[in-house]
């Protein structure tokens, strides 16, 4: 009965994402696909996966007992997010094309302050934007060597892998600095978007640059083995690079997903390359991913994936829901609610733990600082709150929120398009991890990209005096004459 409401699960998820998509890129990297593709592996195959085996523990412990009510979570988390998506009507025209118009800001008339930053920001040169962005990655490195001790030595300690000595160097170290090189990638994604609509495609060179700085601001996370960063910034760019409505909605084709597969390979395997200990002496982390992928081959990465922490939100909410209500009480919107202001405060101003590591402490004798950290997923966190009722509730409000940001994204300026971008970015990370503490990173990333499109703005050269790179030839930017919109 448990595998046959899983193998639901998997195919009611592929079936939604199939009908949401119609086979178009946009679509299948919007947060509702992503997002259901997530739930899909973590209430979908895991459970198919792992039921079945004998002697499968979660943390040394048998959680069967509560493996019937996982599975029914997931189901109706999927079933609900589908209900919500649908519920909310689809602003999408009769041809599946954006009704697209020539931005206000770039024809004379009254700006708004979100129009103005556009304006500005569609001026700016590709240097200037590199500039900005090297200068993010800079500062984080300044940062680390001052205050994680050792001087420039923590940043090579960071290399070889997670240690007990890397992880107290960036031990107490706030969300903004972490933050920073995510910050690069979220300003040049701003950029790009606002270039493209503005004016037109970048030209080749200009978008090797934008590539270039995905990739340095994905280095430091990736010392550090942290996909919380990211996962969220590739979203961002890709979302970025398929802004236009003609690659919005162009069809997927067996390039993509083969260059899609080979990006979910390198972040599935990265758990496993992280740490000090995983590597062999003197490799890197590019050294270690190889050496993995080559001994494990395509499908022991998935299936370790599938069996890994990564998906085991399923094995703890089978863990604590026999107890919940009785040894374990319900949250009462402590999880959904009050955890998203608590996560913003210093663990030591505050006397009541979060109510995350309060269920840890009920389960485990320890909190997450202690070493044993598993998150619930946001269902989970609205079933510990709620039980069947908040998972049913809060899926139907991320279902309409999704398609609340498909319809508003390519109609949206200034700091309304900026919010979107990183709302649209984040369910990879939220839905499946400890979505207070994402919403607490989304919002550190939120301020420091906002802080860099005001530099920007200041660097943007003076209006009809600009000159960007579109399609091979110098276009002048500025009038309404020369914008030039993707059909």
């Amino acid at each position: 009965m448990i595998q046959t409401i899983a193998l639901f699960n998997c195919l009611l998820g592929l079936l939604l994402v199939a009908i949401s998509t119609r086979g178009r890129v946009g679509y299948l990297i919007s947060p509702f696909s992503v997002s259901t593709l997530i739930l899909v592996a973590i209430f979908g195959i895991r459970p198919l996966l792992v039921v079945g085996e004998p002697n499968h523990l979660f943390y040394g412990r048998d959680v069967s007992e509560g493996y019937w009510t996982s599975v029914v979570v997931g189901a109706l988390a999927i079933s609900a997010l589908g209900v919500g998506y649908w519920l909310w009507p689809s602003r999408r025209s009769s041809n599946d094309s954006f009704q697209e118009h020539p931005p206000a800001y770039l024809g004379g008339a009254k700006l708004s302050s979100g129009h103005g930053m556009m304006s500005a920001v569609s001026r700016v040169s590709i240097g200037a934007l590199a500039t900005v962005c090297i200068g993010l990655v800079l500062a984080w490195t300044l940062l680390m060597v001052a205050l994680g001790g050792g001087g420039t030595g923590v940043l090579s300690t960071m290399a070889g892998g997670r240690s007990g000595e890397s992880s107290l160097a960036i031990e107490n170290l706030p969300i903004i600095v972490y933050s920073l090189p995510a910050a690069a990638a979220y300003t040049a994604a701003f950029w790009r978007i606002v270039v493209e609509r503005s004016i037109g495609s970048l030209d080749r060179s200009s978008k090797l640059v934008f590539w270039g700085i995905v990739l340095l601001s994905l280095g430091p996370p990736a010392l550090l083995g942290n996909r919380r960063f990211i996962l969220p910034c590739v979203i961002a760019a890709v979302i970025a690079a398929n802004f236009p409505a003609k690659r919005w909605n162009a069809r997927i084709t067996p390039l993509k997903v083969f260059a899609s597969l080979a990006v979910v390979t390198i972040l599935a395997s990265i758990p496993y390359v992280r740490s000090a200990g995983s590597r062999q002496s003197g490799d890197n982390l590019i050294d270690a991913l190889v050496s993995y992928v080559q001994a494990e081959g395509f499908t022991g990465v998935f299936t370790n994936f599938f069996r890994s922490y990564d998906t085991e939100m399923f094995d703890y909410i089978a863990l604590v829901s026999p107890g919940l209500g009785s040894t374990i009480p319900y949250g009462w919107g402590r999880g959904t609610f009050v955890d998203v202001a608590v996560s913003a405060l210093p663990a030591q101003a505050v006397d009541t733990p979060a109510w995350s590591n309060q269920i840890l402490i009920d389960t485990f004798g320890q909190t997450c600082a202690a070493g044993v950290c598993p998150v619930p997923s946001y269902a989970g966190t609205a079933f510990f709150d709620f039980g069947f009722v908040g998972v049913a509730l809060l899926s139907i409000i991320c279902g309409v929120l999704f398609r609340a940001f498909e319809n508003s994204f390519h109609r949206s300026g200034g700091v309304a398009l900026l919010a979107l971008l990183i709302a649209g970015s984040f369910p990879a990370t939220a839905i499946r991890g400890n979505y207070p503490s994402q919403m607490w990173i989304a919002f550190n990333i939120f301020v420091l990209t906002a802080m860099s499109l005001i530099i920007l703005r200041i660097l943007a050269k003076p209006d009809a005096a600009g000159v960007h790179h579109v399609r091979g030839r110098k276009t002048p930017v500025g009038t309404l004459s020369d914008t030039r919109l993707p059909k």
